[in-house]
């Protein structure tokens, strides 16, 4: 149940990547994460033209989708744990949502900032 997303790069309509969004948001979200069906990782090409743009779009859904309440006891305290070992290592973005809302966070965009 780890299997990634992975969006093949190829030249997309706005209609098509907010349809790929909503797949990947609802199906992540889906019972707050605790799905063992659910993909847990999102893959791209870095230098897919699309790709600041269906990241975008990935942000407004995951803002929209409504959020099931947590079933299993322990559910955020785990996922913070893991959150934190991911940003730590700083090399994967990690999109952590929240209760309204979504935020990704990439070592390798800050360090594009600087």
């Amino acid at each position: 149940g780890v299997g990634p997303f992975v969006v093949t790069p190829a030249e997309y309509t706005d209609a098509e990547l907010r349809n790929a969004a909503k797949i990947v948001v609802v199906s992540r979200l889906l019972n707050r994460g605790a799905n063992c069906l659910s993909s847990q990782a999102l893959i791209m090409a870095k230098d897919w033209p699309q790709n600041k743009e269906f990241r975008d779009i990935l942000m407004e859904e995951c803002k929209l989708v409504i959020k099931d309440p947590v079933y299993y006891p322990g559910t955020a305290a785990k996922r913070k744990q893991l959150y934190d070992a991911y940003a730590a290592q700083g090399k994967a973005t990690v999109v952590k949502a929240e209760k309204t809302s979504c935020t990704a966070t990439s070592k390798a965009e800050d360090d594009e900032e600087d």
